[in-house]
């Protein structure tokens, strides 16, 4: 049924083409990840990025010294 509907249809070819785009992007992020950032510094430099920019929250390590 839909066979026919959709014989004539040139749009069929652009979601292809976007699957392969993501596929191709995906691929190359996996490439990038594994392979550039394996012997890099830049990992450890975002690990140590902090998650906010407002004040540093104390951890609780002085509390004990303030409640002596």
């Amino acid at each position: 049924m839909y066979q026919e509907f959709y014989a004539n249809s040139h749009l069929l070819v652009l979601p292809v083409i976007a699957l392969s785009l993501f596929v191709a992007a995906f691929i190359a992020i996996l490439y990038w990840v594994f392979v550039h950032l394996r012997d890099s510094s830049v990992p450890d430099y975002m690990a140590n990025l902090p998650l906010t920019d407002g004040p540093v929250v104390d951890d609780g390590s002085s509390e004990a010294s303030r409640n002596e």
